[in-house]
């Protein structure tokens, strides 16, 4: 028994537009069945007409027919529009929208960084030289946000806070050598003479008028807002600084998974090259920064030590001035301290023959120990290496 079968309305227009003359809708539906279940054979003697082979499906509104048959083995129904190749199938089949919108975010980073740049290196430099302690803090803890916030805390913000006494150490050390002039120097920058200030408060009141009139007070004024505008905002990029140093300490291990999955594997040249700049940053910056630290310390503990032996008028100027300096030279290849300690020995022996002679002994015993120092204590901290890179270390 004939089973019906109800469709709708909309069905119904649509396979009446792929009807042939004189055929109907059952019709159409028992050749479709019929070629289902031959599978798209016609049997002998057979009184369907493979028609059915070359028609075109039946779509939903509003989408477009595709190159392909209808049944296998069919032949390809033709289009009005050639089929996209090259450059236009890739237009079309990227989302442009999406990588308009990836190109402004990219060119916003851009300018961002380009404007922070030297903040961003900064972080960059705090992030290898904590990156060691951090990992071995973290096998102990166990918690990436702890370890890094622990290596931040411990580590970098006592090496600035030693730098910041340094420098404030320098700076008085500095104003003491320049005691003699500093008062004049002060004098010049008063609108008004201490000795010349008027008794008479009308007189008072009028000289003060004039020197607002002169604008001196705004022009201090302005340059105090200046100067604490710029303390400011060096404070907050250094807060930044160490944020972007902190997020690094902690996601490091995962930036590096999404550019091996995403980027480059560990089988490509751009993952050896990357890894090998990697360490050789840290190398670097941990070998170089320790080194300097402890130069520092041990330079200011000796001219200390030298300043409470030294005879009367041969004491060493500026002990901490020269320390952070002879840090700071340690960096120079083949010379590298030795300049400082030839340049300190030059002036107490100077010195010495303008005073006492017999004082000579002192800048002599200055510079071998000195000299000697710095040949035993020439290796360096990173592990890989000295910094000039000397066959001795490796």
């Amino acid at each position: 028994m004939p089973r019906t079968v109800e469709i709708s309305d909309d069905l119904a227009e649509r396979i009446e537009g792929h009807l042939e003359d004189d055929e109907t809708i059952a019709e159409f539906f028992e050749e479709a069945r019929l070629h289902l279940r031959t599978g798209g054979a016609v049997p002998t003697g057979g009184s369907v007409r493979p028609v059915y082979r070359a028609r075109r499906p039946i779509l939903p509104p509003g989408r477009a027919p595709t190159n392909n048959s209808f049944e296998r083995g069919s032949e390809p129904v033709p289009s009005d529009r050639e089929p996209a190749t090259g450059i236009g199938r890739t237009v079309r089949e990227l989302q442009v929208g999406w990588w308009l919108f990836a190109l402004a975010v990219f060119a916003v980073i851009a300018l961002v960084a380009w404007v922070y740049l030297a903040w961003i290196v900064f972080g960059l430099f705090v992030y290898y030289v904590a990156r060691p302690i951090d990992r071995r803090v973290s096998r102990r803890v166990g918690s990436g946000n702890v370890s890094a916030a622990a290596t931040l805390f411990a580590v970098v913000l006592p090496v600035v806070a030693v730098l910041g006494a340094a420098i404030l150490v320098t700076l008085v050390e500095v104003s003491r050598f320049l005691t003699g002039d500093l008062l004049s120097f002060v004098e010049g920058f008063a609108p008004v003479a201490a000795g010349t200030l008027p008794d008479d408060p009308t007189v008072l009141v009028g000289s003060v008028l004039d020197t607002l009139r002169e604008g001196t007070v705004q022009t201090v004024f302005s340059s105090v807002t200046r100067t604490v505008g710029s303390v400011a905002a060096t404070l907050f990029n250094g807060f930044l600084s160490l944020l972007f140093a902190f997020f690094l300490l902690r996601e490091d291990d995962r930036l590096a998974g999404w550019f091996r999955a995403n980027v480059a594997d560990e089988t490509t040249d751009t993952h050896r090259y990357l890894v090998a700049v990697d360490e050789g940053l840290q190398s670097v910056y941990f070998g170089y920064t320790a080194t300097i630290f402890i130069v520092v310390i041990m330079a200011t503990v000796a001219y200390s030590a030298f300043n409470l032996i030294a005879p009367p008028g041969l004491a060493i100027p500026q002990p901490i001035t020269l320390a952070v300096l002879t840090g700071l030279f340690t960096i120079v290849p083949l010379v590298g301290r030795s300049i400082l300690y030839v340049v300190v020995t030059v002036y107490l022996v100077v010195t010495a023959l303008r005073t006492d002679p017999s004082t000579l002994w002192f800048p002599l015993v200055f510079f071998a120990v000195m000299a000697s120092r710095s040949t035993i204590s020439s290796g360096c901290t990173s592990g890989r290496g000295c910094p000039d890179g000397c066959s001795r270390c490796r």
